[in-house]
């Protein structure tokens, strides 16, 4: 989608994610390696 066109629009999509970008340890660090594995939470 161009600029000309999402600023003739009123709604609907403009853009895609890709990519998403957090801080580091927001996540468990063995969630980067794809192995299937349980979460244990404390209760």
């Amino acid at each position: 989608m161009s600029s000309d066109q999402m600023l003739k629009e009123e709604h609907g999509l403009a853009a895609k994610t890709v990519r998403v970008i957090m801080p580091a340890d927001t996540y468990p660090r063995f969630w980067k390696t794809g192995v299937n594995r349980t979460v244990h939470v404390p209760s």
